[in-house]
């Protein structure tokens, strides 16, 4: 049996929602710029290791000297020691995994309310739905009496075990004196459909 309900294909993805897009490409640039300052500051690290331990600390060539100067008049010299370039950097990646943990807040916010918003326009079409399945498992709860019932019946007449039991579930299912999950559902079902 075909489902005649179609899926809701006009409402947008929330993928393409421009307020989800605009917060998870926010959260995407936190994160790409935090690998990249990561890896900035390993490298810084890594040179800083390089130079407390090598084995002979010789004088600087007059090369070496030159080009550092000259790096420094220009202004293509980092002005910060090794070591504060590390704790800037630790302090920048520090902010940028606090900013990523609030984005994806801000994230989980946008796709909540937008999520929120599509149930709300839906909910007549979907509470449609809820009312075909209540009507359908309160049908099969009569129906299944009724073919109970039926049986019983004849076995009053005499003819017991005449007919096969074709109850499709337990008849008793909907009986609130029987607490089944049903039962319940059913309640819920009908309180959403107020």
């Amino acid at each position: 049996m075909k489902s005649t309900t179609k899926a809701p294909v006009i409402y947008p993805r929330l993928s393409e929602q421009p307020s989800y897009r605009e917060a998870l490409d926010k959260l995407n640039h936190f994160c790409t710029q935090l690998q990249l300052e990561q890896q900035k500051l390993h490298d810084l690290q890594f040179e800083y290791s390089k130079s407390i331990n090598s084995d002979e600390k010789s004088e600087p060539e007059a090369d070496h000297i030159i080009q550092k100067a000259e790096a420094l008049i220009s202004g293509s010299a980092p002005l910060q020691s090794l070591i504060d370039q590390i704790h800037t950097k630790t302090r920048l990646i520090k902010a940028l995994e606090d900013a990523s943990r609030a984005q994806r807040g801000i994230v989980t916010n946008v796709e909540t309310t937008l999520s929120r918003e599509a149930g709300q326009h839906f909910i007549a079409e979907h509470k449609a739905i809820v009312a075909r399945i209540l009507a359908a498992v309160e049908e099969l709860y009569e129906s299944n009496l009724a073919e109970l019932n039926f049986r019983n019946d004849l076995g009053k007449l005499g003819y017991h075990s005449a007919l096969p039991a074709m109850l499709f579930a337990q008849v008793d299912e909907l009986d609130p004196a029987r607490n089944s999950r049903a039962y319940y559902w059913s309640q819920d079902a009908r309180k959403y459909l107020r």
